[in-house]
């Protein structure tokens, strides 16, 4: 996947202010915290697809909270929440304001809340110019999507089209929002390559 800050013509510039206080308007997924960090529990988001202990807590608390009784669901699940959260984040600031967030893993935390994925940007910033959809991908895909669904392999045995189908949900979601501004969205010829799952445009 396309690391962002190799992508030609972009560079990372200050979101306006308000801008993601806006976004968060449009649902509890379009929402995340910045700023100090003055709660307990936050961890840097890297942790959450390399501890093997803490994603398999997170995964029994998402079975508890919904009532399913095989792992397998609760961890599809998480992911599609996670990939959700992201998705709409990353699409609702860019509708908003022309930039795609800088969600890198280094400035992104998180933390559990019943079994629940909240996120947490240390510093309030995006990427503009073109190809933003370069950027995009490459951040939500190659960042965070693929190693937490490779993290979730670790915990037992699933078919890849489980959680990366409903990643695309999450994003075909996040897109068709019904209170998504039209005016400034990115443009139709959108295209995300998801594994397992077919190129098509986001409209």
């Amino acid at each position: 996947m396309t690391d962002p800050s190799t992508v030609c013509g972009v560079s990372l510039v200050g979101l306006p202010a308000g801008t993601l206080g806006r976004v968060a308007e449009l649902g509890p997924y379009f929402a995340v915290s910045t700023g100090s960090v003055v709660e307990p529990g936050w961890r840097p988001v890297p942790a959450l697809y390399t501890d093997r202990a803490a994603l398999a807590g997170l995964v029994g608390r998402v079975r508890v909270r919904l009532g399913v009784g095989d792992g397998r669901v609760a961890a599809s699940i998480l992911v599609q929440g996670h990939a959700a959260r992201l998705w709409s984040l990353s699409l609702g600031t860019w509708f908003h304001a022309g930039l795609v967030p800088d969600l890198h893993p280094d400035v992104l935390l998180w933390r559990d809340e019943d079994g629940s994925v909240r996120l947490h940007l240390e510093r309030a910033q995006g990427w503009a110019g073109g190809h933003l959809e370069d950027v995009l991908a490459g951040t939500v895909l190659g960042e965070h999507l693929a190693p937490m669904i490779t993290a979730v392999h670790r915990l037992g045995p699933l078919s890849d089209r489980l959680p990366w189908g409903n990643a695309a949900s999450a994003l075909l979601g996040a897109a068709q929002h019904r209170g998504a501004p039209r005016r400034g969205a990115p443009p139709p010829q959108l295209l995300f390559v998801l594994p397992g799952a077919r190129r098509r445009p986001v409209r």
